[in-house]
């Protein structure tokens, strides 16, 4: 009997360290695949002829219309941080550093993180279902037949364009979580303009904002290569589709949020913040 349950237990570990071999070998795979896209990528977006036109719509697609979400979803984070910060201290305290408490933690930190999740949410998830889409109804291979390059005509636009919009955006959130908070600072604060905005201005310096706009380019790399890659990923009709497309979701946050953590640890220390 006991010599049964031992076997039985071997069984168990053996079958339980087979499972986990391959999923780090599939991981790495993964892994390797992405890097090559990247690498692709890179060499078509220097390689003639320039689709300016293609990556002009794709920033009105991408950038544009992305706008409105992360001008709501910053207001509000203004307002509510100006809510913690004021109310969570002595009134006079909380107003002296309302101003500086919202510009370090929008532009440093929040402004790049949250406006990589969003963009990652809904750029992301539609890059793989227009890529994955295309790819069901055989259209890329339409492409590869033509003699074109599928990453040169559907990777390069989307990844140039994400490349220039997520640094606009995260600045464009920063200044409306800025609004948020001021307005807040008026009618609840009874705070001047001046008494909002000069502490402000004194707790940033350029590389707090330069930190800002280094971590969003890099997000911009992952939620383009991620959506990408699934996209092509994407082998069987529409259930495939939305698999794939819930991974990227997935896959985009949490890389955002390992990658936000290691460079934020780079930055401590080689700058200092």
């Amino acid at each position: 009997m006991k010599l049964t349950f031992f076997k039985e237990e071997t069984l168990a570990v053996k079958e339980s360290w087979r499972f986990f071999r391959e999923k780090v070998r599939e991981y790495e795979d993964h892994t390797g695949r992405l890097a090559y896209l990247f690498w692709d990528t890179l060499r078509f977006s220097f390689r003639r002829p320039f689709e300016w036109d293609t990556v002009l719509e794709y920033l009105e697609k991408l950038g544009v219309k992305s706008h409105g979400i992360v001008m709501l979803t910053f207001f509000f984070l203004g307002m509510v941080i100006t809510v913690q910060v004021a109310f969570s201290r002595s009134n006079f305290a909380g107003r002296a550093i309302v101003g500086a408490a919202v510009a370090a933690g929008l532009v440093k930190e929040f402004g790049p993180l949250l406006t990589g999740l969003l963009v990652g949410g809904r750029v992301g998830s539609g890059m793989t279902a227009v890529i994955g889409s295309m790819s069901v109804t055989e259209q890329i291979d339409a492409i590869r037949s033509l003699g074109a390059s599928p990453i040169k005509k559907l990777v390069v636009p989307r990844f140039l364009a994400t490349l220039v919009m997520m640094p606009v955006l995260t600045i464009m959130g920063d200044f409306w979580g800025m609004v948020g908070g001021l307005v807040v600072a008026k009618l609840n604060l009874r705070m001047s303009t001046f008494q909002y905005i000069n502490p402000a201005i004194n707790a940033l310096a350029i590389s707090d904002i330069t930190v800002g706009i280094v971590k969003s380019v890099f997000f911009a790399i992952i939620i383009s290569m991620v959506g990408c890659y699934n996209g092509f990923s994407v082998r069987h009709g529409a259930e495939d589709v939305g698999n794939s497309t819930t991974n990227t979701v997935v896959a985009s946050f949490i890389l955002i949020m390992i990658s936000d953590f290691f460079l934020t640890k780079l930055f401590v220390i080689f700058i200092g913040g």
